[in-house]
């Protein structure tokens, strides 16, 4: 299975908990809490999949500027701004300033 299929599964399959900690992870109990911290780290690996993918030419600029857009959607929320702070020195630098610059600048939906 893909990673982009397994975090869409891991999504669906936790679909209460991901449209909750999206609205607001204060309303989470601890185990939830703790089930959404996951699916956020999941969903930024697959980002960071496709960054390294894009970096080395495997995937072209309209597929990365797709996950970019994705992930400025997310990242546009104080929860997911919350979650990547934590997760943040689990990747290189690289990827965390390129992921400062999605979530601090308007990324083109052209």
């Amino acid at each position: 299975m893909s990673l982009k299929r397994a975090v869409y599964a891991l999504i669906a399959d936790n679909a209460s908990v991901y449209r909750r900690g999206s609205a607001d992870s204060n309303g989470l109990d601890e185990d939830e809490a703790l089930q959404f911290l996951h699916i956020v780290a999941a969903e930024m690996s697959l980002i960071y999949s496709a960054y390294v993918q894009h970096q080395r030419r495997l995937i072209s600029d309209e597929v990365w500027d797709a996950y970019r857009r994705g992930a400025q959607g997310k990242l546009d929320g104080q929860v997911y701004k919350d979650i990547w702070t934590g997760l943040r020195h689990e990747y290189p630098v690289s990827f965390g300033k390129t992921i400062d610059q999605i979530s601090t600048s308007t990324v083109d939906a052209t």
